[in-house]
C-alpha cells in the first residue's frame, strides 16, 4: 500500500480504530488530501489567488484559512527539528 506509507509519512492519517490485534487502523481522506496539497502548495510558494482558483473556493477569504494551517504546519516542522 503505497498510498498508505506516503500518507503516514506525510503525517495525513488519523486514527479512528484499533484492531483486535492493537494495531492503529488509520483514515485517509479526500478532505485531508485537499488540506495537504493546499498547506504543501502555500508552503512551496504558491499565491493565495492561484491556489484559490485551483481548489474552486469562491472567496479568497475561504483560501485564506490555509494560510493560518501554513504557519501551523511550519511552526511543528521547525520544532521537530529544534536542537
Amino acid at each position: 500500500m503505497v498510498i498508505d506509507k506516503a500518507a503516514r509519512g506525510a503525517g495525513v492519517q488519523r486514527a479512528y480504530a484499533t484492531s483486535k490485534a492493537g494495531k492503529t487502523l488509520n483514515i485517509v481522506s479526500p478532505h485531508t488530501i485537499r488540506h495537504l496539497h493546499a498547506v504543501h502548495a502555500l508552503d512551496s510558494g504558491i499565491p493565495l489567488n492561484d491556489l484559490q482558483q485551483q481548489l474552486g473556493h469562491q472567496s479568497v477569504r475561504t483560501t485564506s484559512i490555509y494560510l493560518t494551517a501554513d504557519i501551523n504546519h511550519r511552526k511543528k516542522s521547525y520544532e521537530r527539528f529544534d536542537a
